[in-house]
């Protein structure tokens, strides 16, 4: 039985005021999302139905892959990762930024 409890939170609105090419706004426009999946140490291209959304997150990935990135896939396409269905994300095996929370900032 499949369970249902993804916990990602890429959505729809992701792309729409975004720059795509004229080939991913084809896709776009047929229910075809590009992401850039950051997964088992690389990053890979591939499209989702709008019913996958929930499926990704936005990564925070280091500078340096999101240019190069950008330099394959333009600047529109988001970098994810994959919520796993029993909880939490799937290991993405890539290095990331390290956000500060505004509860770790010391005044």
């Amino acid at each position: 039985m499949e369970n249902s409890n993804w916990n990602g939170n890429l959505s729809i609105a992701a792309y729409e005021i975004k720059d795509f090419s004229a080939e991913e706004a084809v896709k776009i426009e047929a229910g075809e999302y590009p992401i850039i999946l950051a997964r088992d140490g690389v990053f890979t291209k591939k499209y989702i139905t709008v019913d996958e959304l929930n499926h990704y997150t936005n990564w925070d990935a280091l500078d340096a892959d999101v240019i190069a990135q950008r330099e394959l896939h333009g600047s529109s396409v988001p970098i994810v990762w994959e919520a796993n269905p029993e909880g939490g994300m799937y290991e993405t095996g890539l290095e990331h930024k390290i956000l500060s929370s505004p509860s770790e900032e010391v005044e």
